[in-house]
C-alpha cells in the first residue's frame, strides 16, 4: 500500500511528540486522523490536510470510532500528567483499556507507542508503571505490529527545573546519570516508524540522544551556555521537593508517583537498558539544546 492510501490516526495530536508525527506523515501525503481534546489547538493541523476527531480520552465509544478504517497509528496515554488527579494511576489504566478495545476491534495493523525508559519495570517506578501496562496490553493483541518506543528523560522536562541561590537544584543524585532525549527526536524516531512499517510482531526501542548526563555537567553545561562557567548543582532533599508539588497544587496521588519515580531513577533501579547506537549518536546533544532552548528561557524568566 503506498503512503498516499494509508490511513493513519494519531492519538495527543497537539502534544510535543503527536504534533510532530502528524506533520511528518501529512508531508508524505498520507491521509491522517488526528485526535485531541481541542479543535482550536487542532486547526493548526487540518490547515494541513488533517481529519480533525475531536475524543476526550476516557470516551471509549468516541475513540472506537476514531479508529474505524485505520492502518496504522500513533498511540500515547494522554494527558501524560494531571497535577491534580486523585488517581492518576488509575486514570492511566482506564486509558490502557480504551486504547487496547479500540485497536482491537479495528483490526490496526501496526501501531507505534509512545513508552519510556523504565517500562519494562512493572511497578515502583511511579507513572512509568502505566506505559508498562500498556506495552502489557497491546502486546497481546492478535495480529497487531507493535513497536513500543521507549523514549529517555525529556530534555524539556528541564524547563521545571530553577536556579535558587546561584546554583541549578533539583531532586536527582548529582552523579545519576539521565539518558537525555528531545521529545523532537522522539517524535521524528515515531514517524519513521510509521512510515516505513518495517515493524513486525511485538518490540520495543529506546529512543536516547547522543549521551547520558548527570546533573552536575548538566549544570555546567546550561552555565557555560548563560555566561556563568562553573554553576553548581544542588540535590534538594526529597522532603523539599514534597513541600514544592504540594504548592503547586498536585494531588498525593501525583506526588507519590513523583517521588516514586524520582526514588527509582536516584537508586540505579530505574535505568536504560541498551547501549548509545549510531542513529541516537545522530540526534540533537544536550549541548544544543540547552544553548538553544533552555537558557534562552532562562534569561526571559530573569529579565
Amino acid at each position: 500500500m503506498t503512503m498516499e492510501k494509508r490511513q493513519y490516526v494519531v492519538t495527543g495530536a497537539t502534544s510535543r511528540t503527536g504534533n510532530i508525527v502528524s506533520k511528518s506523515l501529512l508531508e508524505t501525503g498520507a491521509r491522517v486522523r488526528v485526535l485531541g481534546r481541542s479543535a482550536k489547538r487542532l486547526e493548526p493541523l487540518a490547515q494541513l490536510g488533517a481529519e480533525v476527531c475531536i475524543v476526550e480520552p476516557l470516551d471509549a465509544e468516541a475513540l472506537n470510532t476514531a479508529f474505524v478504517g485505520v492502518d496504522a497509528a500513533y498511540v500515547m496515554l494522554q494527558p501524560n500528567y494531571i497535577p491534580d488527579h486523585p488517581d492518576f494511576r488509575g486514570y492511566q489504566d482506564r486509558l490502557v483499556d480504551n486504547l487496547g478495545r479500540a485497536l482491537e476491534q479495528s483490526g490496526v495493523s501496526h501501531a507505534v507507542g509512545l513508552s519510556s525508559w523504565g517500562a519494562e519495570l512493572p511497578a515502583g517506578n511511579g507513572p512509568v508503571a502505566g506505559l508498562h501496562r500498556l506495552e502489557e496490553r497491546l502486546g497481546r493483541i492478535a495480529g497487531l505490529n507493535f513497536l513500543a518506543l521507549r523514549a529517555g528523560y525529556f530534555m524539556e522536562n528541564l524547563f521545571s527545573l530553577h536556579l535558587e541561590g546561584g546554583a541549578l537544584t533539583g531532586p536527582f543524585q548529582p552523579e545519576t546519570k539521565l539518558p537525555f532525549v528531545a521529545t523532537r527526536d522522539v517524535g521524528e524516531a515515531a514517524a519513521n516508524a510509521l512510515q516505513a512499517l518495517d515493524f513486525t510482531g511485538k518490540g520495543c526501542l529506546e529512543v536516547k540522544g547522543p549521551h547520558a548526563s548527570d546533573m552536575l555537567k548538566t549544570a555546567s553545561i546550561l552555565g557555560e551556555a548563560l555566561g556563568r562557567p562553573l554553576l553548581p548543582y544542588t540535590m534538594e532533599p526529597l522532603e523539599t521537593f514534597r513541600q514544592k508539588l504540594t504548592r503547586a497544587g498536585c494531588s498525593d496521588s501525583i506526588i507519590e508517583l513523583m517521588l516514586e519515580v524520582v526514588e527509582s531513577i536516584n537508586s540505579g533501579r530505574l535505568h536504560a537498558q541498551w547501549p548509545h547506537s549510531p542513529e541516537d549518536a545522530r540526534r540533537m546533544s544536550l549541548e544544543t539544546f540547552i544553548r538553544e532552548q533552555w537558557a534562552p528561557r532562562i534569561r526571559l524568566e530573569n529579565q
